[in-house]
């Protein structure tokens, strides 16, 4: 699988418009249950919400490397939580599990991964800024050498601490060389980025979530960098509406669309959401491809309800390619399947 998949499903702005994309437009997004903004309550907000994801993969033919999943999950654990000098902050907890085969030939390679992260934040007002994050992977993938392509294993650990004004950044990363069975392109120990917050900035391991503090619309549209700590480099990833061609073939805005989902909301059963639907990709010259995300619409309601709350993320479609030569190996699909919010 191409390298973005990893970063961005454990789950990877300048923004164009930096006061509209967060601040107080993100109160109006997540209200007074989550990053609330009243001085008579605290900023960080009591929360608790869990969301599953069933994981699919659709194949494509005529790729060199095929994979066949048998079974993926993909969990999402939002709480409040606190540093450990006891300031009260936002926690995530994410877990990715996918067991399945990769098919080279007649050689088959069994796959049973995980990618697990932690990360720690501020509420809106201070920008959702980050305190700290780890990601633990133990993952597949595809290399290629000497013309042959290759199923390498990886296992290491990615942990990020931020100075207390979040501009610098000390990342550690620590392979596990026994077990691992392919080639790191940097060594254990340590890097520190410094002037992490020139522009606006997201931890790695917040995007997915963060991106619900946005304002979303049809025509929204901005940047913001992150950390691509095993890349050893701070990228810039953009976030667009997504457009489609008509019939007349002029471009027209597809930012929602109702998805026909089955899942469990607070104990109610949702048949289908309008959502808005949007695309994330690293700028500049990185080769990997698009992803494509949907989130709900919070103004969708039912007898004066909100029946999504918070822009919940509802899918996302992950292309996954064999690095060297850019073939389609096919499409990852994380689909809600259910979400609690206490």
């Amino acid at each position: 699988m191409k390298k973005l998949a990893l970063i961005l499903t454990s789950i990877v702005l300048t923004a164009t418009t930096a006061g509209c994309a967060l601040g107080a437009t993100a109160g109006s997004v997540f209200g007074g249950s989550y990053f609330l903004r009243s001085e008579e309550v605290a900023s960080v907000g009591n929360i608790d919400e869990t969301a599953e994801y069933n994981v699919t993969f659709t194949p494509n033919a005529n790729c060199p490397v095929a994979f066949s999943l048998n079974s993926g999950k993909y969990t999402m654990h939002a709480y409040t939580s606190s540093t450990e000098s006891g300031v009260r902050c936002y926690r995530l907890d994410t877990e990715l599990k996918i067991n399945g085969s990769y098919t080279i030939g007649e050689a088959v390679t069994p796959v049973d991964d995980s990618i697990v992260t932690t990360a720690l934040f501020y509420d809106v007002d201070k920008a959702l800024k980050p305190i700290s994050s780890s990601r633990t992977v133990k993952s597949h993938s595809v290399g290629y050498s000497e013309g042959k392509f290759t199923i390498n294993y990886y296992d290491y650990e990615v942990s990020t601490a931020y100075d207390e004004s979040a501009n610098e950044a000390v990342v550690t990363f620590a392979p596990n060389l026994e077990t691992s069975t392919g080639k790191y392109s940097l060594e254990a120990g340590t890097t520190t980025y410094s002037k992490v917050f020139e522009k606006t900035y997201l931890d790695n391991e917040t995007i997915l979530f963060a991106i619900r503090a946005f304002k979303l619309t049809q025509d929204f549209s901005t940047t913001f960098t992150s950390i691509d700590a095993t890349a050893k480099v701070k990228r810039t990833l953009s976030l667009v509406s997504r457009t489609v061609t008509d019939e007349a073939g002029n471009a027209v805005s597809a930012t929602y669309e109702t998805l026909p989902l089955e899942y469990v909301n607070t104990g109610e059963k949702i048949t289908g959401a309008d959502s808005y639907k949007l695309s994330l990709s690293v700028s500049g010259t990185y080769t990997g491809s698009e992803i494509i995300l949907y989130y709900a619409r919070s103004d969708i309601k039912k007898n004066g309800q909100c029946l999504v709350k918070m822009q919940t993320k509802l899918q996302l479609d992950i292309g996954a390619v064999v690095q060297e030569n850019q073939s389609s190996a096919g499409t990852f699909t994380y689909e809600l399947i259910n979400v609690n919010a206490r």
